[in-house]
């Protein structure tokens, strides 16, 4: 769990910590604990665009949940099973594993992992539309209660969605939602988001110069958070497209 708050702290180490833990966990036989660390690699490998690797972790996390018998570390792993595969051009597969996820998400309750599920649905969909009614829905089940990972995880999905749309207005709601959320007690992840989404808002309509760009892409490659460097790459000129900017999996 101190690997897990990691992530949310920014610290590089989580990830090397939390396959330390599984080596040590799986050398125990401890099942649910190298299930745990897995949960923490997959939240740091999808916003690293380590695709491969999350894939290989989404799928061992996946198994290890299924081995439990525990519905709700199911939900949390499939999604981003998906996502990865998705990335990685397979679409067909990527689709039919987020039909998974959606219908692991209800059978372990949707307050649990549901808004995440529906985030990265919504990041590989390419509907516009459709991308919207997800987006929709999830903030539907977070204004109706649910287990903090959710905030902290929906909403830089949500911001990189509306990115995508073209949407500042939608953009700067969810930015605004994540720094209310923490509030109190303010995270270096949400330090790093929030600005992140209103420097995309900001860019959507023409009010931020290049400096501004470059100062906060320098700001998330410390962190080698390339899923989050990607737009600004477009915005700078240094990168033609961005990964799910129209999708790959509906």
């Amino acid at each position: 769990m101190v690997v897990t708050i990691g992530v949310f702290l920014l610290r590089t180490e989580s990830l090397e910590g939390a396959y330390e833990v599984i080596r040590t966990a799986e050398a125990a036989d401890d099942v649910r604990t190298a299930l745990v660390a897995r949960g923490a690699t997959i939240a740091v490998l999808d916003w690293r665009g380590e695709w491969e690797a999350l894939e290989r972790d989404a799928s061992e996390a996946l198994e290890l949940a299924t081995r439990m018998g525990a519905a709700r570390f199911e939900a949390a792993a499939v999604p981003h099973l998906g996502v990865a595969m998705a990335a990685q051009g397979r679409v067909e597969q990527a689709r039919a594993t987020l039909r998974t996820a959606y219908a692991k998400g209800h059978e372990a309750g949707l307050a649990f992992y549901g808004p995440i599920i529906l985030g990265v649905m919504a990041l590989v969909t390419d509907e516009p539309e459709r991308r919207r009614e997800l987006l929709d829905e999830a903030q539907q089940l977070l204004e109706g209660g649910c287990v903090s990972h959710n905030y902290l995880r929906f909403y830089p999905y949500g911001m990189y969605v509306a990115w995508a749309l073209g949407d500042a207005d939608r953009l700067e709601r969810y930015a605004d939602a994540l720094e209310a959320y923490a509030a109190a007690e303010p995270l270096p992840w949400t330090e790093l988001f929030v600005p992140w989404g209103r420097t995309l808002a900001r860019a959507l309509r023409g009010e931020v110069d290049a400096a501004a760009l470059r100062a906060l892409r320098e700001r998330v490659a410390e962190q080698e958070l390339s899923l989050a460097a990607a737009p600004l790459d477009v915005l700078l000129g240094s990168a033609e497209t961005a990964p799910f900017t129209r999708g790959s999996a509906r």
